[in-house]
């Protein structure tokens, strides 16, 4: 019991820091946070200081857990690692789902259920402005996201943006998440869908051509890509096009460091940082 409760105290330590900020109130609403900028940074589970980025343009998708669904059971790990931004900086909350293996078909709404309310109770106490949900889910795991993205939407609240990521292939020709979310009637309420263009595996030649030749769908209006500083071949695939992204989402796999940072505003030709850094937990 005494490392269960010291297991949640280090990730409710890593969460509100994360959630806070020196020239934040108290009290806070997503009507009083800034507009969702073009560049959102990933930050992935690593201890990150990012208080020298330019809030005003750049923003955080953060991810706050791992959720873990075995059959009948799910599983929470909280991040651990300490993550500090700036004062009102746009900042999402990302869950990574893992299912390891679908519910039975008697449980799996209420399994379904479960997982968007643990998912919405690790979230909402943070000052966030967006919930990303990072799945990358098996054809025959489908519907089952499908649901959990409608038993998410009712959840958060309404002034809560509701994202996913997709799959580079679910943009350029399996467009079953558009053709969801396309469709009204079926409840799939997404205000933001970012294709991941790296850690392709052995469709990715084929999606860097068509990337180079056909900007990828888009949803609800809204055209996002995610490219990754380890694939600079997909960066540069783009790269003259990128001005008509509404969003674009950057990931580092070691860690965004200063000198990563300044290196990420070269190959997207935007500066990221200020001068100084800003505020201080």
């Amino acid at each position: 019991m005494r490392y269960l409760l010291l297991f949640l105290a280090l990730a409710a330590t890593a969460l509100s820091a994360a959630g806070a900020s020196s020239s934040s109130s108290s009290s806070f609403s997503s009507s009083s946070a800034p507009a969702m900028p073009q560049v959102m940074l990933w930050s992935w589970q690593k201890i990150e200081d990012l208080r020298s980025v330019d809030a005003k343009n750049v923003g955080v998708a953060y991810l706050v857990g791992r959720f873990i669904v075995r059959g009948n059971e799910v599983v929470c790990q909280p991040r651990l690692s300490r993550l500090q931004l700036p004062g009102g900086c746009y900042r999402e909350a990302v869950a990574r789902v893992e299912v390891k293996a679908l519910p039975t078909k008697e449980k799996s709404a209420l399994v379904c259920a479960e997982l968007a309310g643990k998912i919405a109770q690790l979230t909402l106490p943070n000052k966030i402005s967006a919930v990303q949900i990072d799945f990358d889910a098996r054809q025959n795991e489908r519907q089952f996201y499908l649901q959990l993205l409608r038993d998410l939407r009712q959840d958060l609240p309404p002034d809560i943006a509701l994202s996913t990521t997709a799959l580079a292939s679910w943009s350029q020709g399996d467009l079953w998440l558009k053709e969801a979310v396309d469709q009204s009637s079926n409840g799939v309420k997404i205000d933001n869908v970012v294709p991941m263009f790296f850690t392709m595996g052995i469709g990715r030649g084929k999606a860097l051509r068509m990337l180079a030749e056909k900007l990828p769908v888009s949803f609800n209006n809204k055209l996002s890509i995610g490219l990754s500083l380890s694939e600079p071949a997909a960066i540069s695939a783009i790269a003259p096009r990128l001005k008509q992204f509404n969003h674009i989402y950057l990931f580092c796999s070691p860690g965004w460091s200063s000198e990563n940072l300044i290196k990420a505003g070269k190959l997207i030709d935007i500066k990221l940082t200020e001068e100084k850094k800003i505020g201080s937990f």
